[in-house]
């Protein structure tokens, strides 16, 4: 006896097949899309603590944090041996990261008083517009006044 595939069997049996395939396929991406992925992250230098302007920074003050690359500001230093004994130029929040522009070598520092000697004090006398220290002043330096006289 002769058997004969109905050519319906040969559809349903093509359909099954494929729909198999398409349930394998799309059930192994899926698995894959929801395996928690590792974001990769920049390790930059960060301050631990506040940091005042013209300040010195110590190995304690600083450490390398991990941070999302779309997160690195840039200049960000990445290394702390780029910024331990450095002088800031201006206050360094805690956890912000410190960036080169805002850190400089003592003699670089911007204003008067990093080039002063501790212990020993700049003085003016016969201030008017253009003499004295106009512009050697900044946030954080710490000024005498000694006598101040209206003439």
């Amino acid at each position: 006896m002769k058997t004969t595939i109905r050519p319906g069997t040969l559809f349903i049996g093509g359909s099954l097949l494929l729909g198999a395939i398409t349930f394998y396929l799309l059930y192994n991406y899926l698995q894959e899309v929801s395996k928690p992925k590792a974001a990769a992250k920049t390790a930059v230098v960060m301050a631990r603590v506040d940091i005042p302007a013209r300040q010195a920074i110590t190995e304690q003050m600083v450490a390398l944090f991990p941070v999302p690359p779309e997160l690195v500001v840039p200049t960000a230093a990445t290394n702390i041996a780029q910024v331990v004994g450095k002088f800031t130029i201006g206050p360094i929040k805690q956890f912000e990261q410190v960036r080169l522009k805002d850190i400089a070598e003592k003699d670089k520092v911007p204003g008067l008083s990093p080039v002063i000697p501790p212990g020993k004090r700049a003085i003016t006398i016969a201030i008017n517009d253009t003499k004295g220290v106009a512009g050697a002043i900044f946030p954080g330096d710490s000024v005498d006044i000694l006598c101040s006289l209206k003439v």
